[in-house]
């Protein structure tokens, strides 16, 4: 159900913003360590940004364009 997709994409974005921080830290020129709290915690902001400011663009988009359905790929 929800809680399963909300955990899956929860998930998915914190395996992807540690491939993210992986990269930028591994192409620095100094040694940088990232704990993993760190980055659960840029996940979590993500989330919360999506869910707010992402959300609402998305619903004005619709009223904008007159549709009720946005189709996401």
């Amino acid at each position: 159900g929800d809680e399963e997709e909300s955990s899956r994409i929860d998930k998915s974005t914190l395996y992807t913003v540690g491939k993210v921080v992986h990269e930028f830290v591994s192409t620095n020129e100094e040694k940088l360590e990232v704990d993993g709290a760190v980055v659960a915690g840029i996940a979590q902001l993500l989330k919360k940004h999506a869910q707010s400011v992402v959300a609402s663009d998305l619903e004005s988009f619709a009223t904008h364009a007159k549709r009720k359905v946005l189709k996401v790929v």
